[in-house]
């Protein structure tokens, strides 16, 4: 990322949300810090793993694999 510049990530960060943003049509979806995404379930958090995963596999394929995306799932009890 460092030889390709800021330009590059910003377009990653954009990705990634529009592509939350679709794969979690009914949640709140919100960039919750420069490099931090939150998801707020109103359904049931049992899929949300996968989903994430999907989301996070398609934008790691438009990118050529080129950012590596992780996410820590916390439920409210």
């Amino acid at each position: 990322l460092e030889s390709r510049g800021a330009g590059l990530l910003n377009r990653i960060y954009a990705t990634l949300y529009i592509e939350l943003r679709d794969s979690f049509k009914k949640e709140m979806v919100a960039q919750t810090g420069a490099e931090t995404f939150s998801v707020i379930l109103r359904d049931d958090p049992n899929n949300m793993e996968g989903r994430l995963s999907k989301t996070f596999e398609k934008v790691e394929e438009q990118y050529d694999l080129l950012p590596l995306i992780s996410a820590g799932v916390f439920l409210n009890p």
